[in-house]
């Protein structure tokens, strides 16, 4: 008896979904999203081949220090062999002319090799799922109090967006628009007003702030005091002073240190969850929630368990814990649990949410 044609297509989606499954799913990182923690470029005197060893060295040091959110990298003695002999690890290099006549080479570091040196070390990674980090900061000195905004040139801005890009912390500061001068006073970052300072994150997308504020005295030195709210996390403070650059680096490390402890992976293996997801309703939305599963740094492998009308289930092997797993996906909210009672011991439920352009 010929089947419905309704019935047909859903065959039909799901022989090409076992088909797309078949293999298994691994964590593959694609160039996109990985190529700017695994590639450096650095300034160099000339383009000798001791002057290239030397930034070899030191382009590994900052990859290192990206992908273990270790600020003093150079002092792990597990990593000293691979730093020694860096060039084992590159990919690719080379050279370009700057305008100021000198030169920079450019480095690629071969991603796999970089991460087992990580794994020997005894080292965690820092997943490539990172959230955005909004920095509220108040700068005070002779010339009054400004709160930094994402077109400033202040050096204490520009010190923060160059150790944001070689730990690999994405950072932004605000528009500082009419509407946020008018609702952001100086006095919500002296007072560490959170619900206020939370509410304008978001029009950012994100739920991760950095307060900073830093103080120039009569002498010329700097004061900062940065202060870190993370959702489901206690509020962490650090204190620093010295020259401008120095303490914007600091307050750069002290976020490096702290979301890598949070998004890390563990790379001897994490957990194994079987996960039934509603809203896939296509072959098309089948092939994007692979994309997605692939995509995923914390997902080691993915295998199909089942397959009916209205729901996928996969057993999903990850590399960090099921809450760790919660906190990457919660970057995008592309895949969000949901609470469903009495279901199989070990089985979680979630629900795909469509969209045309992840974030």
């Amino acid at each position: 008896m010929a089947q419905p044609l309704g019935v047909q297509l859903f065959l039909g989606c799901a022989f090409a979904l076992a088909l797309l499954l078949a293999c298994g799913l691994s964590s593959a990182e694609n160039g996109d999203s990985s190529e700017q923690y695994y590639s450096v470029t650095l300034e160099v005197e000339d383009r000798s081949a001791a002057a290239r060893e030397r930034a070899l060295e030191k382009a590994l040091a900052i990859v290192l220090r990206r992908m273990t959110g270790r600020p003093q990298v150079a002092a792990i003695e597990s990593l000293r062999t691979a730093l020694d002999q860096a060039d084992r690890l590159a990919l690719s290099f080379g050279y370009e002319r700057l305008a100021t006549g000198g030169s920079a080479i450019n480095v690629r570091f071969d991603s796999r090799g970089v991460r087992q040196v990580i794994k020997d070390a005894g080292l965690s990674v820092w997943s490539l799922e990172r959230p955005r980090v909004m920095a509220w900061v108040l700068i005070e000195s002779e010339a009054g109090e400004v709160i930094l905004d994402a077109a400033s040139s202040h050096v204490i801005a520009s010190a923060m967006q160059q150790s944001a890009a070689e730990f690999g912390v994405p950072l932004i500061f605000p528009l500082m628009d009419i509407d946020e001068r008018l609702e952001m006073a100086p006095m919500l970052l002296r007072g560490l007003f959170f619900d206020a300072l939370r509410q304008a994150s978001r029009r950012y997308d994100t739920e991760f702030f950095l307060i900073g504020r830093a103080v120039q005295r009569e002498d010329g030195v700097w004061s900062g005091n940065w202060t870190l709210s993370q959702p489901g996390a206690s509020v962490s403070e650090l204190d620093t002073s010295g020259e401008a650059e120095n303490i914007a680096r600091d307050g750069l490390g002290f976020v490096l240190e702290a979301l890598s402890s949070r998004f890390a992976l563990d790379m001897g293996g994490g957990e194994h969850v079987r996960i039934s997801i509603e809203g896939v309703r296509a072959l098309a939305e089948y092939a994007a929630l692979l994309r997605y599963l692939r995509a995923l740094d914390g997902v080691e492998r993915a295998e199909l368990r089942a397959l009916s009308k209205d729901m996928l289930t996969l057993d999903v092997w990850l590399a960090t814990s099921w809450e760790g797993f919660l906190d990457l996906l919660a970057q995008d909210r592309r895949l969000v649990p949901t609470f469903v009672v009495n279901l199989p011991e070990g089985e979680k439920r979630m629900i795909w949410r469509v969209r045309e352009s992840p974030r």
